[in-house]
């Protein structure tokens, strides 16, 4: 608090802020400290009208047409765009317009990798596996999810049809759909608001059949009978809802009979906790069949192909806050180890095995160790979690209408192995500052489709600080924008310092054959270094300057370096 910190969370472990009356009686904070964040907590409430009527506020009347609006869609596709990283490719890229695509992968159409753990919903969210078929005709388009995400852990679930439910009418006739009684409040103490016959459970805001004040709470309960047309073991994704089958609680799996009617019933309750979303609400019942085999069927459609596109990763369900997951690899939300999970790595080699061009697309918000994907597969795009637009911006992409230009933020290591224990919060071997090993892809790592150069690169120093310039040209007919870093290295400094530091970067657009010159200042703030005490102490000696497209780490051909001395 008293270094500027004014909101703790909290937890069901105990919160820090429930100790603030015995830290002011014990003269560790001051009670003007929590003034001061209570006042900067309720100013930015105030601010977004928390406590206004929402009649009054005019964040309360912009509508989803103007959040939805073109610019700002065609924004969020420049953002995903942005983003993206090229980490490899031998040439399969940009696809040719007339390719055969093979789509595989669990990620191409998992709604999952558009969004992060904390995110508001999109309002036109583009899967890969969407774009791809808006983009292409049925004939140059195949799709198979191909295995899981990790073990059993599946991502191509689709609504439950309407062809499996029935109910049974006034007349005690059965008819195809399901009853759906609606509550104008979070409980079924009421009579419902609303009865009327759904085909099944997809329910977006819009489809809820009353007049719903903005933050309303209500509650929907559906009935009749589930028939599956498959016998096996169905695998059901449920979202703020409770399904129950002949009256048991389902939980992940289970398995059904052909034929068989079960009884059916399902709740759901829309309240307003922290962790619910009460303005624009989504209840969804999906499943699918276990008992299929996915990779067989990939390999069907990739044998069909050209080339073929494979997304994969991970997602936000598997890796984020406080989950209850604990598998191979995962752990509460956290990673333990980096690998690409077996069921997709053993997918991409047997697709490797038919001798087809593989272009892996892969979506995570942490490193994957990529070791046999870099050696073998023609081409590699580190995705993240784009955003809404991130079919538009991936086809963008992989077609060459936007060359690449994203920066990798984090190292990609090659293992665990590589990196200090966890409880251990010595800097040795930790970022690229001090990792001594060899990165798969080091910090600020990206390609492109042009090809960039830089020379004359000058450096001096004045009372302005560190003068930085060089020249940066296209020597290709590719137009793209390149993302030009500075680092900066103190081998002279008395105690340990970053073996380069990241201190300025810039995004430049240059034309095809294009040349354009580059200036940096560099303040003398910047040309310090934290001594052993722990005081920032003004640098003298030799001074490394890097400047290009990266560190100049795994490539050195798209850098120049020069040494000054700092008197």
């Amino acid at each position: 608090m008293k270094s500027g910190t004014d909101l703790n969370c909290g937890d069901h472990h105990g919160n820090t802020f429930s100790y603030l009356i015995k830290a002011v009686a014990e003269d560790l904070v001051d009670e003007s400290d929590v003034d001061r964040a209570l006042t900067r907590l309720l100013t930015a409430r105030m601010k977004l009208g928390m406590f206004d009527s929402s009649s009054t506020h005019a964040y309360t009347k912009i509508p989803m047409s103007v959040v939805g609006a073109k610019n700002h869609t065609e924004l969020a596709r420049e953002a995903a765009e942005k983003s993206m990283v090229l980490l490899k490719n031998d040439g399969v890229l940009p696809l040719k317009r007339n390719s055969k695509i093979a789509l595989i992968g669990p990620n191409a159409d998992n709604p999952a990798i558009l969004v992060g753990n904390y995110h508001g919903t999109p309002v036109t969210p583009v899967t890969p596996k969407e774009a791809f078929s808006q983009a292409l005709p049925s004939d140059q388009l195949g799709y198979a999810p191909g295995s899981s995400i990790t073990e059993t852990i599946f991502t191509h679930f689709s609504p439950v049809p309407s062809t499996v439910f029935t109910h049974v009418n006034m007349q005690g006739e059965s008819n195809s759909g399901l009853v759906a009684n609606y509550y104008s409040s979070s409980h079924f103490n009421l009579q419902p608001s609303k009865r009327q016959i759904e085909k099944n459970i997809n329910v977006t805001n819009a489809d809820i059949p009353f007049n719903k004040s903005s933050n309303q709470e209500f509650a929907v309960r559906w009935t009749g009978k589930i028939t599956p047309q498959e016998s096996g073991n169905y695998y059901f994704k449920m979202k703020n809802v409770e399904v129950y089958l002949d009256g048991e609680l389902t939980t992940e799996s289970r398995y059904l009979e052909a034929g068989k009617p079960y009884d059916f019933k399902a709740e759901s309750l829309i309240q307003r906790f922290w962790h619910s979303n009460v303005i624009e609400p989504e209840i969804s019942f999906k499943w699918l069949l276990e008992d299929k085999n996915l990779e067989s069927e990939a390999i069907r459609v990739a044998k069909q192909s050209d080339v073929i596109v494979f997304v994969g990763g991970i997602s936000a369900e598997l890796e984020g806050e406080e989950m209850p997951l604990e598998i191979d690899g995962f752990s509460h939300g956290d990673r333990t180890n980096i690998k690409l999970p077996k069921s997709q790595s053993s997918l991409l080699k047997a697709l490797h095995k038919l001798g087809k061009p593989i272009v892996m697309v892969n979506m995570s918000g942490s490193a994957i160790a990529l070791n046999w994907e870099d050696k073998n597969l023609n081409a590699i795009i580190q995705g993240f979690y784009p955003g809404e637009q991130t079919g538009p911006a991936l086809l963008n992409l992989l077609y060459g209408d936007t060359s690449p230009s994203g920066r990798l933020p984090v190292t990609f290591y090659q293992s665990v192995e590589d990196l200090p224990d966890f409880k251990n919060y010595s800097m040795v071997n930790r970022t690229y500052k001090y990792f001594e090993g060899t990165p798969l892809y080091p910090f600020g790592y990206g390609l492109s489709y042009a090809d960039f150069h830089y020379d004359k690169l000058n450096v001096t120093h004045s009372d302005n600080g560190l003068n930085i310039a060089a020249t940066l040209s296209n020597k290709s007919d590719v137009g793209a924008q390149e993302v030009v870093q500075v680092y900066l290295g103190m081998p002279d400094a008395p105690t340990r310092t970053p073996q380069r530091e990241l201190v300025a970067f810039k995004r430049v657009s240059l034309g095809g054959g294009e040349s354009q010159s580059m200036q940096f200042i560099i303040d003398d703030s910047q040309l310090i270094y934290v001594d052993e005490q722990g005081q920032r102490q003004p640098y003298k000696g030799k001074l490394r300057v890097t400047i290009g497209g990266g560190q100049g780490v795994k490539r050195s051909d798209n850098v120049v370096q020069h040494t000054i001395n700092l008197p």
